[in-house]
């Protein structure tokens, strides 16, 4: 090999790993670092009844117990511990109804982020259960009491659709926050929790009351 055509082969290999180089800080730049919330435990995990539409002439509000502020206020004191600080949370976003709204305000008061970070988000909202609203889960002895066979014929939500509306607010979510330093926390509800994570990363995952996953959302998962 000629020395011209040795420099030129280093020159082809030296622009490529810059390409890969500027590559995967694009991504690192344009990557969102989201902290999935659920709920702590509320009145009617306790009481296993549904709650989730405040426009159904049946729903009964559910707010959490005891239990379920201690265990959002852990949250907030664990993810004070791994470095959170009311500096690096740019954006927290709830579900409307009281359970999550409540365990984001516990951890945003452990955290001491101010309350005009909150944002409420209507598409985080629990799986809609259609004529099911304030009934007794047990009653029905569904196989999965998160995921029932057949919700339309209860006038309840699919999986796809409740799939598509928490990956339209996180997508929402990205745009507006991913060039912003720090951290988003969402909170939300279990079911819709797990297929949103189905929906972003391949896998649901069944977080408990007051849990959370971390989760780096980048372009090439929306």
């Amino acid at each position: 090999m000629h020395i011209t055509d040795a420099k030129g082969a280093v020159g082809r290999i030296f622009l490529a790993m810059l390409l890969m180089v500027i590559l995967t800080l694009s991504v690192v730049v344009n990557a969102l670092e989201l902290i999935i919330c659920r709920h702590g435990e509320a009145e009617q995990n306790t009481g296993g009844w549904y709650s989730s539409n405040p426009r159904h002439p049946s729903y009964i509000e559910a707010h959490l117990t005891s239990r379920g502020i201690r265990q959002v206020r852990q949250l907030g004191s664990d993810l004070k511990s791994t470095g959170l600080t009311a500096d690096n949370i740019c954006q927290v976003v709830a579900s409307p109804l009281p359970r999550t709204c409540e365990s984001a305000r516990n951890v945003m008061d452990v955290l001491s982020v101010p309350e005009h970070t909150l944002i409420i988000e209507p598409k985080l909202i629990e799986s809609q259960v259609g004529d099911r609203e304030s009934q007794q889960v047990a009653q029905y002895n569904d196989k999965d009491f998160w995921f029932p066979a057949n919700p339309e014929s209860f006038n309840g939500e699919t999986r796809e659709a409740i799939k598509t509306r928490m990956f339209d607010a996180v997508t929402a979510i990205y745009h507006k926050c991913r060039h912003q330093s720090g951290y988003v926390l969402l909170f939300s509800h279990g079911a819709p929790v797990y297929l949103l994570l189905e929906r972003l990363t391949g896998t649901g995952e069944r977080l408990p009351t007051g849990g959370c996953k971390r989760l780096t959302v980048t372009p090439a998962m929306l």
